[in-house]
């Protein structure tokens, strides 16, 4: 039954795709456009250049000047700050991907990941700059404003949710005598790798370096083209959807989730809202990702034991907040 019903549907797309081929032209053009000019120059050297990090053992020297904080917050683990970092600078999906690297390295745990992954996993500075603040919100908000209210709330969400990941009860002695022991432990190897870092590379370097780099970029090509796939599929279904809408439906709201580059604009142009709404409406949209990024998430984190279902929960979670956290400043000004 499954088999008959997945044909069927298989069979009832490739007929709409048929039946709109102005539409699959424009959607296909408008994702493989924002992903050659916007996903390809910025993600594919820094996916490449993080897996190097993670299959050389870099990872420690890379956090060597934040390892301080294990001693003032016992169990505190600096691999947490990795994906955090690139994640933001990056954009989406690029959390995702650090974030399943380093619970396949078991250098974070499954439920760490599920906590950071709705975190990290935001639209890039540039992006946010650019595409958001100058073509979609045309000045509205200044690129500091934009930041506060996109990063407020899920950093909130991530302090309360960290503080009771790693302090849920008051250690004993005992275990508070255990913790520092692996402390230091790790800080004394997180030293013998400062100082031994010349040594390793240069018999790493001879034995597996090339196998390590060529591997890297074909995996890091893999994503940056299944990523660009997903761009456009979903930029085509949005707008072969759009067309059968009326602009002015609920359902085109949801619509423009799809893809979210495509559904800021779409949302920009609407006029069922008042303007306080739609910079609302974008600011979540913005938060949330979309669907397509959401399928992106699902394919680089596949295996690892992270829970997609709550990466959506608490994305939508966030959204939610930033859309609050928008219109509270608004109505108190």
């Amino acid at each position: 039954m499954k088999k008959i019903l997945t044909g069927f549907f298989l069979l009832t797309l490739f007929f709409v795709l048929l039946c709109f081929p102005q539409e699959v032209k424009s959607g296909a053009l408008d994702g493989l456009s924002l992903w050659y000019n916007s996903v390809v120059p910025i993600l594919l050297p820094f996916l490449i250049l993080s897996n190097l990090i993670i299959a050389t053992d870099s990872l420690s020297l890379f956090l060597y000047p934040v390892s301080f904080i294990q001693k003032v917050i016992p169990g505190f683990q600096t691999e947490l700050f990795y994906p955090v970092i690139l994640g933001l600078f990056c954009g989406f999906p690029m959390g995702a991907k650090v974030i399943a690297d380093l619970v396949r390295s078991h250098s974070i745990s499954v439920k760490q990941a599920d906590a950071l992954l709705p975190i990290v996993n935001q639209a890039s500075p540039m992006f946010l700059a650019g595409f958001v603040g100058v073509h979609i919100l045309k000045k509205q908000l200044s690129f500091s404003q934009i930041l506060f209210y996109l990063y407020v709330p899920p950093f909130f969400i991530l302090a309360f949710r960290l503080l009771f990941m790693l302090l849920p009860l008051p250690i004993s002695s005992a275990v508070r005598n255990s913790t520092k022991n692996l402390n230091r432990k790790k800080h004394r190897k997180e030293h013998f790798v400062f100082r031994s870092i010349k040594t390793k590379f240069s018999i790493e370097q001879k034995n597996s370096m090339p196998l390590n780099m060529e591997h890297t970029i074909w995996n890091s090509f893999h994503i940056v083209v299944t990523i660009g796939i997903y761009m456009m599929l979903f930029t085509i279904s949005a707008r072969i959807c759009m067309k059968l809408l009326p602009k002015g439906t609920p359902l085109s709201l949801f619509l423009s989730s799809l893809e979210f580059s495509t559904g800021l604009d779409r949302i920009s142009q609407m006029t069922a809202f008042s303007p306080y709404i739609k910079t609302g409406l974008i600011l979540a949209l913005t938060s949330f990702g979309g669907f397509c990024t959401a399928a992106q998430t699902s394919s680089l984190i596949k295996d690892t034991g992270i829970s997609m279902k709550s990466y959506l929960f608490w994305k939508f979670l966030i959204a939610l907040g930033v859309f609050f956290l928008y219109s509270s400043s608004v109505s108190s000004s």
